[in-house]
């Protein structure tokens, strides 16, 4: 039996619990919008809704006592909650106890009788609590319920409840323990839908069969990395485009297996190439890039030089004019025709040979947005004159 005293806090207890749902899910609702088509609405936005609108679930409340100067532990008191939502939307809160911190054995006693929780499951969970107080919560991926631990009294500190709250409720649920519990699908499981079997899995031998237009070329495994083999880039191209020129390589190789890759291997030289215009670029510029705008006097931003993407990045983030950007004094090549043009003004490229790179940019365009990708023909010299075109772009670095 209660005292007249713990029966009062008890009923403050509840009221408090109540009130700080209520306003959690003001502010669920001042926070973030719900379309009037729901399917309009982010679906991580529509499983916080579901939960918040499940709240409060049957809820159940052993309070834990322990010294008032706990750095942890403030104002000598906190409260473990355990939520059933097999119960959601209930107005049962069930006060089962008070124990002191110094009584691990009688928390597990309670969290067995009164939570019905497994006893090997749930000691060290009790233990801990009882030595730092640091846990907030426990939960298993498949049931339905979740405890929640406020190191705080919450009658005294009604904040403390509400912050704890808003920390488990209104975080998205992937980063939550409730991920499991109200997950929507981003579309519709379309393989149930359409009843579409997984691919069947090719046996080890039929996998590394070699594709039978490879003897229309006369291509064998050998001669395929012969050819590739000689292919290189010099030590002054940056990590990051012999990286992109490898899988070139590598997708070349792979098409004595898989016809259609010696297409993919074309796309991935012309990236290679891409990345290595920019990078050229970049690495012209040294080791900083003095930002301004043309007839703005007060704008100037010096950056760390990093890569092509990130000045991009940049303006788009300061809402800047990249046409009218200036790098270093002189305007920014934010094409890939102003990179063109640049390097031939700095002599970087040969006026004759423009119209390969330019060629290369388009190819690797067309290669990216092709409606109807079809086979090309195993064609290694391309792969070899794109390597000779980036290691004439580097091969004059200071």
């Amino acid at each position: 039996m209660f005292s007249d005293y713990n029966m009062t806090r008890e009923h403050d207890l509840k009221q408090i619990i109540q009130e700080s749902f209520k306003k959690l899910k003001n502010d669920f609702y001042r926070t973030y919008k719900i379309e009037k088509r729901e399917e309009d609405t982010w679906p991580p936005t529509l499983e916080l809704r579901d939960i918040v609108e499940s709240l409060p679930p049957n809820l159940q409340i052993i309070e834990l006592m322990g010294p008032q100067d706990h750095q942890v532990l403030k104002n000598g008191k906190g409260y473990i909650l355990k939520y059933n939502f097999d119960e959601p939307n209930s107005d049962k809160i069930e006060f089962c106890g008070s124990i002191h911190y110094t009584q691990p054995e009688k928390l597990v006693s309670i969290l067995v009788d009164e939570f019905h929780l497994n006893e090997e499951m749930i000691k060290n969970y009790a233990i801990d609590i009882c030595k730092n107080f640091q846990i907030t919560g426990m939960w298993e991926p498949d049931e339905r319920w979740h405890l929640h631990f406020i190191p705080d009294d919450v009658v005294k500190n009604p904040q403390a409840l509400h912050d704890s709250l808003c920390l488990l409720f209104l975080s998205f649920p992937k980063d939550t323990p409730l991920s499991g519990k109200f997950r929507r699908p981003f579309h519709e499981y379309y393989s149930e839908l359409y009843d579409i079997k997984p691919d069947p899995i090719i046996p080890y031998n039929e996998f590394i069969k070699s594709n039978r237009m490879n003897s229309t070329f006369r291509l064998s495994l050998n001669k395929i990395q012969n050819i590739i083999g000689e292919i290189k880039l010099i030590p002054l191209v940056p990590k990051e485009v012999k990286t992109v020129f490898n899988r070139a390589k590598q997708l070349f190789i792979f098409g004595f297996f898989r016809y259609e890759f010696f297409t993919i291997s074309q796309h991935y030289a012309y990236l290679a190439l891409e990345s290595a215009i920019k990078a050229r670029y970049m690495k012209s510029l040294g080791t900083k890039a003095i930002l301004s705008i043309k007839k703005d006097q007060e704008f100037s931003k010096e950056l760390a030089v990093t890569t092509y993407g990130a000045i991009l990045g940049f303006c788009l983030r300061e809402k800047l004019d990249f046409h009218k950007l200036l790098i270093n004094g002189r305007p920014f090549p934010y094409s890939s025709k102003k990179l063109l043009d640049w390097f031939e003004e700095n002599h970087l490229i040969r006026k004759w040979e423009r119209g390969s790179y330019d060629a290369g940019l388009m190819l690797r365009h067309h290669h990216l947005h092709q409606e109807r990708p079809g086979p090309y023909v195993p064609d290694s010299d391309i792969l070899k004159r794109i390597a000779e075109q980036i290691n004439y772009l580097f091969h004059t670095v200071n």
